[in-house]
């Protein structure tokens, strides 16, 4: 799988996390299928999005994907990947620098989950 973008290192104490991603979207130009994947470590942790485009057309789908998991006690470092699984579509992640007239930026975010005591 490509990666298309990499959170930073960060130290886990054991405690949940949010693991946050968003881009624009994902283009397809042609007829085929892209899978997208959460990495812990270097590992897939399973597949986040499915994107299929059934007919020989121009294909954006937005991009955005949220969940919590608790991570051993350790460094760690999370990233977002895609492969295309079949057929022959150039596939981009739409993502800019943003401003006026372009795409907002893409990014990954990895926040610690702390619990409130009173």
């Amino acid at each position: 799988a490509t990666t298309i973008v990499t959170a930073a290192v960060f130290e886990s104490d054991a405690t949940p996390v949010v693991i946050e991603f968003a881009a624009v979207g994902i283009f397809l130009s042609d007829v085929g299928t892209v899978e997208v994947y959460l990495y812990e470590d270097g590992s897939s942790i399973g597949k986040v999005q499915y994107i299929s485009n059934p007919v020989a057309a121009i294909m954006r789908v937005p991009l955005s994907y949220i969940t919590r998991r608790t991570p051993a006690k350790g460094n760690r470092t999370y990233s977002i990947r895609a492969a295309k699984v079949s057929g022959t579509p150039n596939v981009i992640v739409d993502a800019g620098v943003g401003g006026s007239g372009t795409f907002r930026p893409g990014f990954i975010r990895v926040n610690q989950i702390r619990q409130i005591t009173t």
